[in-house]
């Protein structure tokens, strides 16, 4: 209850924000809110229904606001785009959110098929794709593997529900970038490129 609780009372501070006085660390309105959006992410993963303490959350907060105010100033003309591949896009609504607010833009596609048609009209500054789906239990490194294979070098992250060692191997041997179940990992990989 308390993470919902702790959500809605971030939602409304975003939304009526100039009625606030703001603490110092979040003086700029880009990263109070990405930071919203990554809170409201690491909420949503967390492990085996245990909630985040209060350390967590800050931790996430302190190292959003440092990595995320500096790549929004730092963000060239070009608006960058990024495919993003998964069956249920709905389980990472608050990652695309945080994405789109330090302005790249997000292409959905739910299928490797879908993903495929996309690649061959458009071009990503990155791809994220699940590692599960209805296609398979590996739908994520076929995905990679069929990217490889037409000599597309796309930076290519796995973004799962668990992270194995197994995983981050096969990411890493056919060609991926990196592979995580963290919401505050995966935004710092794909920001540094």
């Amino acid at each position: 209850m308390f993470p919902v609780i702790l959500f809605i009372g971030f939602l409304w501070a975003v939304k009526y924000h100039f009625k606030l006085y703001a603490p110092k660390d979040y003086n700029d309105d880009d990263s109070f809110f990405i930071s919203v959006l990554m809170t409201a992410a690491a909420i949503q993963r967390k492990n085996n229904g245990k909630q985040l303490s209060l350390n967590e959350l800050k931790g996430i907060a302190y190292g959003l606001r440092d990595n995320a105010s500096k790549s929004i100033r730092q963000r060239n003309t070009k608006r960058k785009e990024i495919l993003w591949v998964d069956d249920n896009p709905d389980n990472n609504l608050y990652e695309r959110y945080l994405f789109e607010a330090s302005g790249i833009a997000v292409t959905s596609a739910q299928s490797t098929d879908e993903a495929m048609n996309l690649l061959n009209s458009h071009h990503y500054s990155a791809i994220i794709s699940d590692m599960q789906r209805a296609e398979g239990g590996e739908a994520g490194i076929e995905l990679l593997q069929k990217i490889r294979n037409m000599n597309n070098n796309t930076p290519f992250f796995i973004y799962t529900g668990n992270k194995t060692s197994h995983k981050e191997e096969m990411t890493r041997e056919n060609g991926g970038q990196g592979c995580t179940d963290n919401p505050e990992e995966l935004y710092r990989m794909v920001l540094s490129l």
